[in-house]
């Protein structure tokens, strides 16, 4: 089995689309046609189901689907392991939301590099399904969330949590002229969404919703406008960002997710002093 047919089948299942998913892998649409055929073929089985132009996965699709992304995580580390096996390196494999590698993972990793300058250090944006998934499949060494897990053979431990202040580029608003048509509301979790319609249930649904902070920070220091942010990240913007007096402050939890049957456990143990 070609590892490289597996990377396509993923691929075209995140894209649902084949064209996409060549751009992706920097191959040609008809590349990408020939891998799913082979697959589908050496199973005997269709793994996408092609109607009207839309691309879902089979039953079968869905049942490979783990399977496949198990494989090609293992054949990643195990790669990864081998290219840097000199007995005296190791390796840390970490996942992390989009949003918190900004706000603690890269923090984190000036003074892992610090106090072990020859670790090798594998970051990836990943989201906490794939972060739990490969945890259990050990492919992953720790991950960085914004809810707990309380599944068996995961270690959750809770991180400073974080306030979350409106501010504008407009000084001076009061929280209902904030919250108007250019109010960015940034997704910071399940926690913060929900407070988030408990405090402000009664406005106008936000015409702009961003998945990272990183996004709604650009955004506001190039067209204006009103979003939830943390200290640090109004601190290192470019435009002048104000805060909204009325408004109430948000605490958002983050944590720290390890396997404790993984192999890099003393290592893991041993780093997450430098960051809770």
């Amino acid at each position: 089995m070609d590892i490289d047919v597996l990377r396509t089948f993923l691929e075209v299942n995140r894209t649902r689309h084949f064209g996409k998913a060549a751009s992706h892998l920097f191959v040609t649409t008809s590349t990408i046609s020939a891998r799913i055929k082979l697959l589908e073929d050496e199973l005997g089985l269709d793994l996408f189901d092609r109607k009207r132009g839309e691309i879902g996965l089979t039953q079968a699709g869905t049942q490979l689907l783990s399977q496949a992304e198990t494989i090609v995580n293992l054949w990643d580390k195990a790669r990864q392991a081998v290219a840097y096996s000199q007995p005296e390196q190791q390796v840390l494999f970490v996942g992390s939301l989009n949003s918190l590698w900004s706000l603690f993972v890269g923090d984190w990793l000036i003074k892992i590099k610090s106090k072990k300058p020859d670790l090798i250090f594998r970051g990836e944006a990943l989201s906490a399904e794939e972060q739990i998934h490969r945890l259990l499949a050990r492919t992953l060494d720790v991950g960085v969330m914004f809810e707990p897990t309380q599944v068996k053979d995961l270690v959750t431990c809770e991180l400073a949590p974080t306030e979350l202040i409106l501010v504008s580029s407009a000084p001076g608003q009061e929280l209902s002229q904030a919250l108007g048509p250019k109010y960015v509301l940034v997704d910071w979790g399940a926690g913060f969404i929900n407070e988030h319609q408990r405090s402000f249930g009664d406005i106008e649904p936000p015409r702009l919703r961003l998945a990272m902070g990183a996004w709604a920070l650009e955004w506001l220091n190039k067209q204006g406008g009103a979003a939830y942010l943390p200290k640090a990240f109004v601190q290192r913007s470019v435009r002048p960002l104000f805060p909204v007096s009325d408004a109430p402050v948000f605490r958002q939890p983050s944590y720290v997710v390890y396997n404790e049957k993984g192999a890099n456990l003393a290592l893991i143990e041993s780093l997450l002093d430098l960051l809770i």
